[in-house]
This record gives structure tokens, C-alpha cells and sequence, in this order.
């Protein structure tokens, strides 16, 4: 089940209209007329985020000395964004330096 499961049944333009009023409004562009859009519907896109799904997302150590793990969908403390693939290569590739280095 995806976090916007609940958009699906939403036609396009009503879906582009629900979102562009409040990114208009920070914009301070008139909210009824958006520019030029295209909606993508993924039915998997990402997970709900809650509390529960966030608490199995893997850390970049996992019990494994030869084994790193990396993503959007690993343990960063952020939601699954291009930041927190960001932030979880930069962990990963700290722990394989830290394991590669003799104690």
C-alpha cells in the first residue's frame, strides 16, 4: 500500500489542482491557474512511513562484515528522498572504510 494510495481514484486535473494550490501559495502565483503538468501514478512509489515500516528499514551495518547497505529505503532518519540515498551512501561508505581499516 502506497502513502497516496488514497489519490488513485483522483482524475489528473483535479490531482494537479489539489497540488498546485499550496506550491502556488509559497510561490505566490495565482493557485488557479498551474503550469504545464503531467501526473505519474506509481501504485508503489514509496511506503506509508510510519513509525512501524520506518523501524524495519535496514541499517548500512547489518550484521555482515563484507556487506553495506545503501538507498532511499534505508535506515537515514529522513523519508525516501534523493537526500537520504545521499546520506546513506556516505554511511555506507563509512562503514566499509571503518571495517577495511585494521584495529
Amino acid at each position: 500500500m502506497g502513502a497516496a494510495d488514497d489519490l488513485l481514484p483522483t482524475p489528473p486535473p483535479a490531482l494537479a489542482g489539489l497540488l498546485w494550490r499550496p506550491v502556488a501559495k509559497v510561490l505566490g502565483c495565482e493557485p488557479a491557474a498551474p503550469p504545464p503538468w503531467r501526473v505519474l501514478r506509481f501504485r508503489r512509489g514509496t511506503f506509508a512511513h510510519t513509525p512501524a515500516d520506518c523501524a524495519l528499514r535496514p541499517a548500512a551495518r547489518n550484521g555482515w562484515s563484507n556487506l553495506f547497505l545503501a538507498g532511499d529505503w534505508t535506515r537515514t532518519g529522513q523519508s525516501a528522498t534523493l537526500d537520504g540515498a545521499v546520506q546513506s551512501g556516505h554511511a555506507a561508505a563509512a562503514a566499509a572504510l571503518g571495517a577495511a581499516r585494521p584495529d
